[in-house]
């Protein structure tokens, strides 16, 4: 499987995969294909100028496979 890899976290993440870290900013980060290339892209949310956790309705939902 392809992989990302965040040069905030130092690690690499599988395409589809999900994940934040405390360095991150209260940003969610998500390892995507775009036109045949793998991106590490993050989501934000901003309330009057600052920078807050993504309410829960706005992270992306990844089904648990068991």
């Amino acid at each position: 499987m392809s992989q990302c890899h965040d040069t905030q976290t130092g690690d690499y993440y599988n395409e589809g995969d999900f994940w934040s870290s405390k360095y991150s900013g209260c940003k969610l980060s998500t390892c995507v294909n775009i036109n045949g290339v793998l991106n590490v892209e993050r989501y934000s949310h901003y309330v009057k100028g600052r920078m807050m956790p993504l309410p829960k309705h706005m992270y992306p939902y990844k089904k648990i496979e068991s």
